[in-house]
């Protein structure tokens, strides 16, 4: 919390927030129950942002800013890098990851369109890259398809690093300057889950994600 009376233009000073950082909350060999809570308040971290229409993020998702406390609450600290979206345009991305969601072919597309990723004047095979778009975002989305997911499986992990190895391929494709921190949101939270691995429910994530979309179509 901000202490408006004890800061200045140049001095922010929040109050303390206890707990340990993810390696020591692991190294005290937590039971599963208790990873599992934890995964559940990092997932719904992101996706209660998204349902309450904050065009705002904490965009700096990696374990050193949270905090795995003894009350069983999960603390979030170092709001250094915050991104305010534009809200069309993360209105779209919100409705892009739908569209993977429900495999909306044509949807995706236009989405990618819409972000600047899909350039028909590009000299990059735009086919081709619309494809892989299409199957890597159908992969990632793999834990919206289902009501729970075990982000500890470990070819999921595999998978994904597959995935993202072949991406680079296509590092040279030019996109609005606000998509990277699309990306850092979503394989930040991934991350920090496979670190984690617990098994969580999905299902409202998906639910957030598809009344947004909807909202946005509507």
């Amino acid at each position: 919390q901000w202490l408006p009376e004890l800061s200045s233009e140049r001095v922010l000073t929040m109050t303390y927030v206890g707990g340990v950082h993810l390696g020591e909350f692991l190294a005290g060999q937590p039971d599963q129950q208790r990873i599992d809570h934890f995964g559940q308040l990092l997932w719904d971290f992101i996706h209660d942002q998204v349902e309450r229409g904050i065009y705002s993020f904490h965009a700096d998702i990696h374990p050193g800013n949270f905090l795995f406390r003894d009350d069983d609450r999960l603390g979030i600290i170092d709001f250094g890098c915050i991104k305010e979206f534009p809200r069309d345009f993360l209105d779209t991305c919100v409705y892009m990851l739908a569209a993977h969601v429900e495999d909306d072919a044509d949807a995706i597309r236009s989405c990618y369109r819409e972000v600047g990723i899909l350039d028909e004047r590009s000299s990059e095979p735009q086919d081709e890259l619309y494809a892989f778009l299409r199957e890597f975002g159908r992969f990632v989305l793999t834990p919206y398809t289902s009501d729970c997911f075990d982000f500890g499986d470990p070819e999921f992990r595999r998978q994904l690093n597959e995935y993202i190895r072949a991406s680079m391929q296509w590092r040279d494709i030019r996109a609005s300057k606000h998509f990277i921190f699309v990306n850092r949101l979503l394989f930040g939270l991934y991350a920090l889950l496979m670190q984690l691995k617990p098994r969580i429910s999905t299902r409202r994530g998906r639910d957030i994600l598809l009344a947004a979309s909807y909202r946005r179509a509507g």
